[in-house]
């Protein structure tokens, strides 16, 4: 799904993001797992691999098992995304309860990251948004943090990223920023 972008994810403007999460994600279930993404920063896999074990009210854990840097990290549940999640826990029905916030096909597995890029070409494909991948929500709230000026020493707890170069590849930086960076200098 990647177009032109030298092998990175499409980071989403905001109206891109207000698209998807208005139109084209079409259950609480896939407007939750984006939103997990999106608002922790997580990959796509831990999101999909989450347990209702590592959801309290107010945090979740990634545990060392599901992460690719096999390092747990938490990860605050902010009041956009506690929406989602009330959302979800409303419409789902517990005939067959899984342990798995998101429960696979398979009686005791969880949503493959595959299921979830199908459903993300769905929603892209109806609101026209071309050059997202599941990682663009990744690179999205990695972005944006970097942009409102939040340490990079803090998005990187927050993405657990094992150093700030790794981060650096992350982040997308606009034209107009390297304007302003440049008219900032005088003498």
């Amino acid at each position: 799904m990647k177009i032109n972008r030298q092998g990175q994810a499409k980071v989403l403007t905001e109206q891109e993001l207000h698209d998807l999460f208005t139109i084209g994600l079409l259950t609480p279930r896939d407007r939750l797992l984006f939103g997990i993404c999106l608002y922790t920063g997580c990959r796509i896999g831990e999101a999909c691999s989450l347990a209702w074990s590592d959801v309290t009210a107010d945090a979740m854990t990634f545990r060392i098992e599901k992460t690719k840097t096999k390092s747990s990290r938490t990860v605050a549940i902010t009041p956009a995304l506690q929406t989602l999640f009330d959302e979800y826990r409303q419409q789902q029905c517990f005939r067959f309860p899984s342990s798995y916030v998101f429960r696979g096909k398979r009686v005791g597995s969880h949503l493959h990251p595959s299921m979830a890029h199908k459903i993300l070409k769905a929603a892209t494909d109806l609101i026209g948004v071309r050059g997202v991948s599941t990682h663009s929500f990744r690179r999205t709230a990695l972005t944006m943090m970097c942009r409102k000026g939040i340490n990079l020493r803090v998005i990187q707890k927050i993405s657990g990223h094992k150093n700030l170069n790794v981060l650096s590849h992350y982040l997308e930086v606009s034209e107009q920023e390297k304007e302003q960076a440049l008219s900032k200098i005088s003498f």
